[in-house]
């Protein structure tokens, strides 16, 4: 059954709500609100836009949101995930749909894909769509993009939780995690908790927090999907330093955040991963790259490998300080 032949009654209700982070970025903000607004999202009565002002209040944020009518609030405490959360307790929707302030939605039925793939199959606790480049005229946009960019690939992924929970490896987390074009229902979020607050920008470890959220869905009994149909623009590093910085950062989490899995859920396999898994997985793409089967060059490889060396530890040295303060 698709969302479009749903009842009157159900048309009615606030069946979905998009929760956006933003902190200082008005222009980006106010152009991915007019995208909302171009492909129709912001003129139906059964979405509700969220936005979450990570500031202790920005004049400009607001009047973007309030021009474009969107739900504006105010979370002062610095973290995406906090702020996500904040937007997730004032939700009314049935489905929680997360994306970026920097993205541009360009699909009429964006929303629709993510409702009516949940409507039809009570068993999916996670579903993210591709995020792929809104502009290549620059060489460092071309590399990571030509690299994958953000984009988990062109053909559709679905895990049975059996599959994942059986596994030997670690789970294949990055392969359908996507921050910036993702869903959740809130029922599943009811049972498996928030995001987790010390990953995400922002938070002590500035990377991880929608993989690790994937990771709980999973383990508590539901599956996953990936989709290429449902997607979003993004907007891409347009500076060697800026891809540099987001190896580096993407480097850390991806290694911090297995520790934290380790930590609170005990899976072994995430130590190992986080050990010596990752750092030698990204060590093999510089040999990769040597024989030319890798796209980006070894220059920057060097700050994701490092990153991957440092995570586990800095997310020892972090959580502890954590720990006291509280």
């Amino acid at each position: 059954m698709s969302y479009t032949s749903m009842g009157k009654d159900m048309k009615n209700r606030i069946i979905a709500s998009i929760i956006v982070a933003t902190k200082y970025r008005a222009y980006s903000l106010n152009t991915f609100l007019n995208s909302l607004k171009e492909t129709g999202h912001l003129n139906r009565k059964d979405i509700e836009v969220i936005i979450i002002d990570n500031t202790s209040g920005n004049s400009p944020t607001k009047n973007i949101c309030e021009k474009f009518g969107a739900i504006y609030l105010i979370q002062p405490i610095k973290g995406k995930s906090k702020s996500q959360n904040l937007g997730i307790e004032h939700s009314c929707g049935r489905y929680l749909i997360f994306t970026d302030d920097d993205v541009v939605i360009d699909d009429i039925n964006w929303a629709n894909k993510f409702i009516n793939k949940f409507e039809n199959n009570p068993t999916l606790g996670y579903l993210s769509g591709d995020v792929v480049a809104i502009d290549m005229t620059n060489d460092i946009q071309r590399l990571w993009e030509n690299k994958g960019g953000l984009s988990k690939g062109k053909i559709r992924k679905y895990w049975t939780n059996n599959q994942l929970r059986y596994s030997k490896k670690i789970w294949p987390l990055t392969q359908f995690c996507a921050g910036a074009n993702c869903a959740i229902p809130k029922s599943v979020m009811d049972v498996t908790g928030p995001y987790c607050e010390l990953l995400g920008p922002g938070g002590l470890i500035g990377h991880g927090e929608s993989i690790e959220i994937g990771y709980r869905v999973i383990k508590e009994g539901y599956d996953v999907e990936y989709d290429p149909e449902i997607h979003v623009l993004h907007k891409h590093p347009i500076t060697s330093l800026e891809l540099k910085r987001k190896l580096f950062l993407y480097g850390i989490g991806d290694t911090a955040l297995h520790m934290h899995i380790f930590y609170t859920q005990k899976d072994w396999r995430s130590l190992r991963w986080a050990l010596y898994g990752h750092p030698l997985y990204s060590l093999g793409k510089i040999v990769r790259r040597i024989i030319g089967k890798y796209p980006l060059p070894i220059n920057f490889i060097v700050f994701s490998l490092v990153g991957s060396c440092l995570g586990s530890w800095l997310y020892i040295l972090k959580l502890r300080s954590f720990l006291v303060k509280q």
